[in-house]
């Protein structure tokens, strides 16, 4: 629930409340020794700092995230597809407007309003 709330207000604009809630639910999954969980939420972490373009807090949270559960398909997932939007946020703004190939499993992300609207899908 925390990191669905931290969504929620980094899509009000509220990143500082929503990194602490990130930290909370992480937290939370570690205490109750879900690792896997803790890995999740902290990608999910990385890939909005990717999102909001702070290259440097996406890439230590994508590798805490990692770390966090050494072996889990679903935590390596999260933590290439916040990789994946570093790539795609630094590249030339002409080159922005398709998503690149491969990105189907990115698409839920948009129900949450998490693409931002330069990119479309190919």
């Amino acid at each position: 629930m925390l990191s669905l709330e931290s969504d929620s207000e980094a899509w009000s604009g509220k990143l500082g409340k929503a990194r602490e809630l990130s930290r909370q639910a992480v937290e939370s999954a570690r205490h109750n020794e879900a690792k896997e969980r803790a890995a999740l939420w902290q990608a999910n972490a990385a890939i909005r700092e990717a999102l909001f373009g702070n290259e440097e807090a996406a890439q230590k949270d994508a590798a805490v995230g990692a770390s966090l559960a050494p072996g889990s398909h679903d935590a390596e997932a999260q933590t290439a597809l916040a990789t994946r939007w570093l790539a795609v946020r630094r590249a030339p703004s002409h080159s922005r407007t398709t998503l690149p190939s491969g990105s189907h499993k990115i698409r839920s992300f948009n129900r949450f309003g998490f693409l931002p609207s330069t990119l479309k899908w190919n």
